[in-house]
């Protein structure tokens, strides 16, 4: 997001150098210095229009409010991760408070006793109108009224405290960043946010607010048409400056790209003349107009510049002509003014992401286990009971022969019922294991890891054997930075040998835009719909091989925007200008506000329209 002047140079620079696998092109930025197609004559003072523009580049940003705990925690755990919708006042993580709401159940269920039993002896005394009852009554009421004044400050403690052990969302949005790299976190330390998509702004650089408040006009273009736009805050600090776009209808889409336009002074149908032709000395701004065959020095007040053309407030008059002008030559070759559409592709291989997995691990006790085989892959999709390995198990016959014979003596000699089942559970568990050839899943959802063992090796309890993961909270992570925004839909393909699948998904995290330390990341997000999941693994899975993860995005830069043929654009005072042929046939130097090119157009704020002809160079 950079102003004009610098956003246009490493705008440049990013669409012709490339990155990330997108169109990369060997063309050099040239800045003319003479203007091409241009020759020495008179020219005249004329009316023009002429307006001081600023442009930033920036993408739609939801509202996003980023939440952490008030004191510092080891261990806490996310209760809803990126892409899930969340309600105001919804749990989104937490830490173990098992302790906190024991002791808070404990002294509630004592006064409870206490104030049930004093309820009975209300009831007794109601129906007998006994004054025993009545002062037993009495009594346990008062120990009710001391206990609970006794423990209310405790209570109030212990429920503050448990408030501090949980983050709950502040708005109806949706789960955008959470922070997975360590499970220790200082307070204040943001761990999760969540946006609102309905609310939607553009963060630029910085921009003085007394800038923004003398602006003309301030407002956004995107995918050619124009929104109104309301300033927020500049943050120093940061360096940026955030407005509110206004779009009642709908009609943008989070993660669009857009430009932020301010024009800090326009005036129209006014006196100008080429800046190239004002001089200045000790006794201010003059220019030489041409009188008769020689030309005359004068004195000149001026107004706004754009940096090409300058307007005259008095001193020359419209129709005088200035010597040693600029003029237009027309060379005959010409071409429209269109509207057309800038696409890049980001292109670049993800892998797969489980922040909520299940592990299991190998539970046989009895016997030597021996591992055969995985009877499933990577990425396969498993139903808790489905088998996932075989083994063979080998035992010691003779020890459980001699329990076995030991079990028999003792229904022999009619031993205590318990002592007998406590031996036959025993010789059903030795049973059981030693005839056990395969291991079933104890969970659903995705096989996310399979442990590195072959067939022979053997298999001690608390060996890790597999992972899966919760489909439902499956993503593709791809290191894309900034460069997908927030909301865009990709494409991702995935392909193992010849077998390959494509599955749509959805980026769902803020990557390096996010506000807090804790939230930034070089990684972004997608996420994928369970179906798409199993679908596309699959596809996948037969391969038996290593999938490969390809993440692509057609990434709209410019959209129905109008577009200047790059050969007639001439870059002359840090300015745009081109040759514009009129409707009489006669050619005039025009200005426009470019808020960056491609490789076949300037793309144009203000100052030309779709049919416009131009001179091509």
């Amino acid at each position: 997001m950079k102003k004009n002047s610098s956003f246009l140079c490493l705008f440049s620079l990013c669409l012709l150098l490339g990155g990330c696998n997108e169109a990369q092109h060997n063309e050099e930025y040239i800045e003319l210095v003479d203007p091409v197609g241009f020759v020495t004559e008179q020219e005249t003072v004329a009316y023009r229009n002429i307006s001081l523009t600023e442009t930033y580049a920036t993408t739609v940003s939801p509202y996003v409010e980023e939440y952490s705990f008030s004191k510092a925690v080891n261990g806490f755990y996310i209760n809803a991760f990126p892409g899930t919708e969340v309600k105001k006042g919804d749990v989104l993580a937490g830490t173990d408070s098992s302790d906190i709401e024991k002791r808070i159940e404990r002294i509630e269920s004592l006064l409870n006793d206490e104030l049930e039993k004093a309820e009975e002896l209300k009831a007794a005394y109601d129906e007998g109108n006994d004054p025993g009852a009545l002062d037993a009554y009495l009594k346990q009421k008062q120990l009710y009224d001391l206990d609970s004044a006794y423990y209310e400050k405790e209570l109030n403690g212990l429920k503050a405290e448990l408030q501090k052990s949980v983050i709950v969302s502040g708005i109806d949005g949706s789960v955008a960043s959470i922070f997975l790299t360590e499970n220790t976190v200082k307070a204040g330390a943001a761990v999760i946010s969540v946006t609102d998509v309905s609310q939607k702004f553009l963060k630029t650089d910085l921009i003085r607010p007394q800038t923004i408040n003398a602006a003309k006009e301030l407002y956004a273009l995107i995918e050619g048409k124009r929104f109104d736009v309301i300033f927020e805050h500049s943050d120093a600090e940061k360096s940026a400056t955030t407005f509110r776009l206004s779009d009642p209808e709908g009609l943008v889409n989070i993660g669009a790209n857009a430009v932020l336009v301010l024009v800090s002074a326009s005036v129209s149908h006014i006196p100008s003349i080429a800046q190239d032709e004002i001089r200045e000395d000790a006794s201010g701004t003059y220019i030489y107009v041409m009188n008769g065959g020689s030309s005359e020095k004068r004195y000149i007040t001026t107004g706004v510049t754009d940096g090409v053309y300058t307007e005259i407030l008095s001193g020359a008059a419209v129709g005088e002509r200035i010597s040693n002008s600029v003029a237009v030559d027309d060379n005959g070759r010409h071409a429209s003014v269109v509207t057309a559409d800038y696409v890049t592709e980001f292109s670049k291989n993800g892998y797969f992401m489980y922040p909520e997995s299940s592990s299991q691990y190998a539970a046989i006790s009895n016997g030597t286990v021996y591992f055969t085989e995985f009877t499933v892959e990577q990425y396969d999709i498993v139903k808790a009971g489905d088998v996932i390995a075989r083994i063979h198990v080998t035992g010691d016959d003779i020890e459980l022969e001699r329990l076995r014979l030991k079990l028999q003596r003792l229904k022999e000699r009619n031993a205590s019922q318990a002592e007998i089942e406590k031996l036959t559970q025993q010789i059903a568990v030795i049973e059981r294991d030693l005839a056990c050839k395969e291991i079933v899943s104890e969970h659903s959802g995705i096989v996310a890891t399979l442990a590195d063992i072959k067939d022979g090796d053997v298999l001690r309890p608390g060996t890790l054997l597999i992972t899966v993961a919760d489909p439902e909270n499956c993503y593709v992570a791809v290191d894309a930075g900034s460069k997908l925004p927030y909301g865009t839909e990709v494409t991702l393909t995935l392909s193992a040998g010849n077998a390959g699948a494509e599955a749509k998904g959805k980026v769902v995290t803020l990557g390096d835009i996010a506000e807090a330390m804790t939230l930034k990341s070089d990684y972004t997000l997608i996420q994928l719909s369970p179906d798409a999941v199993a679908q596309a693994m699959q596809a996948v899975s037969a391969a038996g091989r290593r999938v490969r993860i390809g993440v692509k995005a057609e990434l709209v830069t410019y959209k129905n925007m109008v577009a200047v043929p790059k050969s007639a654009v001439t870059i002359y005072g840090g300015s745009y200008f081109v040759n514009l042929v009129y409707a009489d046939g006669s050619v005039h130097s025009a200005t426009f506000v470019s808020c960056g090119r491609d490789n076949d157009y300037y793309y144009c704020i203000s100052g030309l329209s779709e049919g416009d002809e131009v001179c091509l160079k």
